[in-house]
């Protein structure tokens, strides 16, 4: 049977108030006991006669209330029996165990289980592996390898209580899920261990996507880039800043990263309009010899600038209506096209002001309006502000 383990301490020394915790099935349970206040302690005969039942009394937390308003009985008769407060709250242990429902019992992985895992965790250094982090359970590991370009990449791994025979979970921060067939060859298994060879597997996966990141590493130190704010390896997109108060989102293949990416320019409409209308023209120029950025930088005919706070300002990614320049961690996405303004807004920040505004009006899901700034002509998807 699953045993209940507690934890019982006097508040102070007069030894007439206990504090307890019980921690039964992944549950812990809070119990107060103490002698009234406003009467004088009993005597040891006193609590011989009539045990501790008229002298005390019982502060239990919701939960074990629960638990208990069912057994008030078997409460009481056990407050009757017991003399002192330390030896009803073991009583009350011994109850609490019994009257829990045995389905929440939490099993324990086989004795196998753990020195099968201890003895591979020890093996682990010679393949390159580092131990991360490791759960008082041990269900749950973290392991870390470097790839060939020195990038730390750290997988987290949930055993199941009859691993190995049963297949682990996995989570790792790729482009693409990481994905490991079970049971694993047997032959290699058997040499270097099941998780050995998981790593193995991790590495290969890994390696895989080394010219995806040298190509997201390129964007990220030689560009301003606008979001993700904090990119991870698993990110497949880039927004950066562009001349002019404008942007480019794009999307990299991980399978295929020199090869022509998707792209969306934000801005005002006529530079947007100009951006596609090199891209269109140019993009014969695009070689898989070079990085995309590269590629960019030649069929758009710009400059990207730099990564810095002054190239973050000057791109003009703060809304001039609420002048912030993330709102649910969104940047702003709509440029008044006048030349002499180039206002960035948030479109919900923007749609809310036009709403406001009597002489707006609404076609379809576009809302028309005036700029805030200098009443040239602007409009909002009214779908992408809410």
């Amino acid at each position: 049977m699953h045993r209940t383990r507690s934890v019982v301490c006097a508040e102070d020394a007069s030894l007439l108030a206990f504090c307890g915790f019980f921690h039964s099935h992944q549950t812990a349970y809070r119990v107060r006991v103490a002698f009234h206040p406003h009467r004088p302690p009993p005597s040891q005969s006193q609590l011989n006669q009539h045990g501790l039942a008229p002298f005390v009394s019982i502060e239990a937390c919701p939960a074990l209330s629960r638990l208990l308003t069912p057994h008030a009985h078997a409460v009481a008769t056990r407050m009757q029996n017991c003399t002192s407060i330390r030896a009803f709250l073991s009583e009350l242990t011994h109850l609490i165990d019994a009257i829990l429902p045995p389905h929440l019992a939490t099993a324990l992985p086989p004795a196998s289980f753990y020195s099968t895992l201890v003895a591979e965790l020890s093996h682990l250094d010679r393949s390159g592996v580092r131990l991360v982090r490791l759960d008082h359970s041990f269900s749950r590991i973290a392991l870390e390898i470097t790839d060939t370009s020195g990038r730390p990449h750290e997988l987290e791994i949930s055993l199941p209580p009859d691993y190995p025979a049963r297949a682990p979970t996995c989570s790792a921060c790729t482009p693409k899920p990481f994905v490991c067939p079970w049971p694993l060859d047997s032959a290699a298994a058997a040499e270097k261990g099941p998780l050995a060879t998981l790593m193995e597997r991790y590495r290969a996966h890994v390696e895989g996507f080394a010219e995806f990141w040298a190509v997201m590493e390129e964007m990220d130190a030689e560009c301003c880039v606008l979001e993700p704010d904090m990119p991870t390896r698993a990110d497949t997109s880039r927004r950066m800043a562009l001349p002019d108060h404008c942007s480019i989102l794009v999307h990299i293949n991980p399978d295929s990263p020199f090869q022509i990416c998707e792209c969306r320019f934000l801005g005002a409409e006529s530079t947007v309009n100009d951006l596609c209308q090199r891209l269109h023209v140019n993009i014969s120029k695009w070689q898989t010899s070079r990085t995309p950025l590269a590629n960019l930088r030649e069929v758009l005919n710009v400059e990207f600038p730099a990564r810095s706070s002054e190239a973050f300002e000057e791109s003009g990614m703060e809304c001039a209506i609420c002048y912030s320049s993330r709102v649910n961690n969104l940047l702003p996405d709509r440029v008044c096209d006048d030349e002499n303004c180039r206002k960035a807004f948030h479109s919900r920040c923007l749609l809310e002001w036009l709403r406001s505004v009597p002489s707006s009006q609404q076609s379809f899901d576009t809302m028309f309006g005036r700029c805030p700034y200098c009443t040239y002509p602007i409009n909002v998807k009214v779908s992408l502000a809410l």
